[in-house]
């Protein structure tokens, strides 16, 4: 593996730094409140299970946010470098 990456001329550090990130939750005052709310008013519908599921995963998903271990790493030089969007 490598020596692949050195044929590349992709420092193996980069790869790590690639795959150094962990999810962070970040909520505001006012998050379980509102969805408390929200989560009420799809109780009293039919199809609520399957609403509730729902509404909670998107909104528990708005608040990931993504946290690189490292710093910002080699993605913008790579991104430069290769000519590539996100």
């Amino acid at each position: 593996g490598i020596d692949m990456f050195d044929t590349v001329s992709i420092p193996c550090v980069a790869v790590v730094e690639n795959m150094a990130e962990y999810n962070k939750y970040s909520f505001p005052d006012d998050f379980f409140e509102n969805i408390s709310k929200d989560v009420t008013e799809l109780l009293q519908s039919s199809h609520a299970s399957i609403s509730v599921a729902n509404l909670l995963r998107e909104r528990i998903e708005t608040q990931r946010k993504p946290q690189r271990i490292f710093g910002p790493g080699h993605f913008q030089r790579l991104q430069e470098m290769w000519g590539y969007d996100e």
